[in-house]
């Protein structure tokens, strides 16, 4: 459908003018003799023509005509035409057709007289046209002046309905303002209440501040000494590892005792791994999935402890070897020897004593 065949409905209208669509329908009922339309079924199918004279009603809207210029304007540049209809119109169409007032007709009349008698008759009707417009204006001017008076009158009769029962309301305007203003020399209390403990806050702060700033040179005093502490214990490794090295002559000699002590611990360890599992199969059974945290941490603490059970054995192990090296080594040259802690000497029997609490 090309553009000038295309045809607009109301709200299609509406949506190219940018305007409401009430504002529409009263356009169209006011300047429905400048409108080029079509019936469709009830309905009124608008053609392009007419948008483009609904834009032009919109631009002298918008810069402030009133009805009766933009009416005047229209008629200086299209002249009015009769309402373009199909020969059969229906029977709701008929009333709304005839809804749009007597000046349709005479719209049509005054048409028919310009295309008989040529520019005399257009001249003689934009002068009626003109003298019309001026003296609907006026009308209109003294409708609106009447209306004033009417609200004028209106605005007395309330204010004398008021005077007569808003002397209660002045009394009590009265007490609620009283009431206010006690609120609000309240309200200035609390403020300075605020303000004083805003005052003891700030104090607070800075105090806290301080603390921090002392907490600061505090870590970084620590953290001096955790550097040092860490040179100090790399420091007491080497020489550990040295003194290591040296013993290990001696734990080769020992190795054989230490295996079976190991084993003997091994199996005593699975012996109490089963029996640690045939514990948390029970709790399982008893308690289900809600201990079951409890469990990893119990298990958790028996590999723990029997870790430290191992480092202790090995640190035994370790200082019993040292022992009999100091030992052979005092032999072979006599001298003072050094005094040790006695040590088992039967590690797992020393370990399963220690167990035993």
């Amino acid at each position: 459908m090309t553009e000038e065949k295309k045809t607009y409905l109301t709200s299609d209208l509406a949506q190219e003018l940018g305007v409401p669509r009430t504002t529409v329908n009263d356009w169209l009922t006011r300047y429905g003799a400048y409108l080029e339309f079509e019936y469709r079924g009830k309905r009124k199918a608008y053609s392009a023509g007419a948008l483009t004279v609904l834009r032009e009603v919109a631009a002298l809207r918008d810069a402030g005509k009133s009805a009766f210029e933009v009416e005047a304007e229209l008629a200086r540049r299209h002249g009015l035409r009769p309402e373009v209809a199909p020969e059969s119109v229906p029977e709701g169409a008929a009333a709304e057709a005839a809804s749009a007032g007597a000046g349709a007709d005479a719209a049509a009349n005054t048409a028919l007289a310009v295309r008989e008698d040529g520019p005399e008759a257009v001249v003689r009707a934009q002068q009626d046209l003109a003298r019309l417009f001026s003296v609907l204006e006026e009308q209109e001017k003294q409708r609106h002046t009447a209306v004033r008076r009417f609200w004028w009158m209106l605005c007395l009769v309330i204010l004398l309905l008021l005077l007569a029962v808003g002397l209660p309301l002045l009394l009590f305007a009265g007490r609620l303002l009283e009431r206010l203003q006690e609120d609000r020399a309240a309200d200035s209390r609390q403020w300075t209440s605020l303000q004083e403990q805003s005052g003891e806050l700030s104090g607070k702060v800075e105090a806290t501040q301080q603390l921090i700033a002392a907490l600061q040179e505090e870590q970084r005093r620590n953290a001096a000494a955790s550097r040092h502490a860490e040179t100090e214990a790399a420091r007491m490794r080497r020489e550990q590892q040295t003194e290591l090295e040296k013993m290990t002559v001696s734990l080769d000699r020992n190795r054989e005792d230490y295996q079976r002590n190991l084993q003997a611990l091994q199996k005593e360890l699975e012996q109490q791994r089963r029996e640690a599992e045939t514990v948390r199969q029970r709790w399982e059974q008893e308690t289900g999935r809600r201990h079951e945290a409890e469990l990893t941490r119990m298990k958790e603490d028996f590999a723990a402890r029997q870790r430290e059970l191992l480092e202790k054995l090995e640190k035994e192990v370790a200082a019993r070897k040292a022992a009999e090296s100091r030992a052979e080594a005092a032999a072979a040259r006599p001298q003072p020897a050094a005094t040790n802690p006695a040590t088992p000497a039967n590690p797992a029997a020393a370990a399963a004593g220690k167990e035993q609490p």
